[in-house]
C-alpha cells in the first residue's frame, strides 16, 4: 500500500530554511549531490519528513548534528515500552531504498523510502535497518556504494502506520 500526502500540508519557507541549515552542517562532509543546487535535496528530504510529521502524527526532529545533517533519525515513538527511531529517505527517483554502507550503522531502526508525485510525497514503503544491512550494496553513480533494497520489495507502509498507531 503507497500512501500520498499533498504538499499543501508542508511549509515550503520551513523546508527552505531547514533543507539549507543541514546541507550547511555538512557541506564539508556531504555526498556528490545531483542537482546543481546543492540544497535542493536537503530541501526536498524535510519537504517528505513534514509530510510524514503531518500524516504520522509524530514530531520530527530539527537537530542538526555536527558535520552529519540530521543525524540520520527524523523521528521517533515507543512501541510497548522500547524507544524506535525513524529516518525518512526522500528520493527524486525512489526506485531503492538506499542507505550508505559506511553509515548504516549510525541510521535509525526504521527507514522509510519517499518520493515525490506531481503535488504530492508518496511513501512507497519501508524497512528495517538490520535487513537494509543485509542487503547487496551498489555504488548509484556518486561515488558511495549503498546497501539498496527495490521499491517492490519494502514492506507496506500500512504496517508501519499500524505500529505508530499503536505506540506507547
Amino acid at each position: 500500500m503507497i500512501i500520498d500526502v499533498d504538499l499543501v500540508w508542508v511549509d515550503p519557507v520551513a523546508a527552505t530554511k531547514l533543507g539549507m541549515a543541514r546541507q550547511a552542517n555538512h557541506a564539508n562532509n556531504s555526498t556528490p549531490r545531483l542537482f546543481d543546487d546543492k540544497n535542493n535535496e536537503d530541501i526536498k528530504g524535510v519537504a517528505a519528513e513534514m509530510a510524514f510529521e503531518r500524516y504520522s502524527g509524530l514530531i520530527m526532529s530539527q537537530e542538526l548534528y555536527g558535520g552529519s545533517g540530521d543525524g540520520g533519525i527524523d523521528f521517533e515513538f515507543k512501541l510497548d515500552g522500547v524507544s524506535k527511531t525513524i529516518d525518512v529517505k526522500g528520493a527524486m527517483k525512489p526506485y531503492h531504498l538506499l542507505v550508505k554502507c559506511g553509515e548504516i550503522d549510525r541510521w535509525a531502526d526504521i527507514l522509510v523510502l519517499a518520493g515525490f508525485q506531481n503535488e504530492n510525497v508518496r511513501f512507497w514503503g519501508w524497512e528495517h535497518k538490520a535487513v537494509m544491512k543485509a542487503m547487496p550494496a551498489k555504488n548509484f553513480g556518486v561515488g558511495v556504494p549503498s546497501h539498496y533494497r527495490h521499491k517492490r520489495d519494502l514492506i507496506p507502509m500500512h504496517k508501519l502506520w499500524r505500529l505508530i498507531w499503536q505506540r506507547s
